[in-house]
């Protein structure tokens, strides 16, 4: 990596220079960006071909044991067509004699999204049913703050019957009334989310060494001179997208039955609430 060369050389264009590592003499071919801590399939300071780790070459029927690749595709598109090819080469393989023995690969390769999943090596990955998994305890987790963000409003509502019983008064429809309050609840949305996001952003800078190695579960200690999470991983404009579509949703379900219950309430109702 980058950050390896400028602190065993003192410059990054070491192509070419020797390295001894183990008591082993290896030849640099290439220099790249230092990875992200965060990335941790990918992560390293220094990669070897496989065919240098002299334990590989008696394999056991030209099987190397528990390697992990990961792909770089030019697009999402390319995935069909590797997959197709990782296939047959499996039932190339397979067609071989192997005492018996198939390679079964239960699915993979996946998109790193949905290997993020993954937990056992000998079962397909079931996807839908961690949909359905995680969907329901998304429900229950968002019912929680919906239905206390509900009463904040149907509260915060109740104070301001009088207002709106002055409103109704000098002609103010329900339909207005109705659309000023989801306008003012979609306001205050989009000031949470945006404060919200420079929140998350100052909390993810100030203590990401502590949030990276929680993962490790606090057994391995942050290496020196490592980037943690860059500005291209901080920030997806899909993901803010669709958290804050959400948001508005929720905030839109929650505040309708409130107001909906206070703009039925009529005038006389409304103005005796200012005693």
């Amino acid at each position: 990596s980058e950050e390896l060369a400028r602190r065993i050389f003192g410059r990054v264009d070491v192509v070419g220079s020797e390295l001894n590592m183990n008591y082993r003499k290896y030849r640099i071919c290439g220099v790249v960006k230092s990875p992200s801590y965060a990335m941790k399939l990918s992560f390293a300071d220094v990669w070897l071909p496989y065919t240098c780790d002299v334990s590989l070459k008696d394999s056991y029927m030209d099987v190397i044991g528990a390697f992990q690749v990961a792909i770089l595709l030019h697009s999402a598109g390319d995935a069909g067509r590797v997959k197709e090819c990782v296939d047959e080469y499996v039932r190339k393989f397979n067609l071989q004699p192997h005492d018996g023995y198939r390679l079964v690969l239960h699915g993979q390769p996946y998109m790193y999204w949905k290997s993020m999943f993954y937990q056992n090596d000998m079962e397909e990955l079931d996807y839908a049913k961690i949909l359905r998994e995680m969907g329901v305890w998304l429900l229950l987790l968002l019912l929680v703050p919906a239905l206390n963000l509900s009463g904040m409003i149907a509260s915060r509502m109740e104070w301001r019957l009088p207002e709106m019983g002055v409103r109704k008064a000098f002609g103010a429809t329900r339909g207005r009334l109705f659309a000023q309050i989801i306008w003012e609840n979609l306001l205050l949305t989009v000031l949470g989310g945006v404060l919200g996001l420079l929140i998350s952003f100052g909390i993810l800078f100030l203590a990401q060494q502590w949030l990276l190695t929680m993962l490790d579960g606090g057994t391995q200690l942050f290496p020196d001179g490592t980037q943690g999470v860059t500005w291209d991983m901080l920030f997806n404009p899909y993901v803010f997208l669709f958290t804050f579509l959400i948001c508005v949703l929720l905030n839109l379900v929650s505040a309708l039955i409130p107001a909906f219950l206070s703009l039925k309430k009529n005038i006389v109702y409304s103005l005796n609430k200012q005693k």
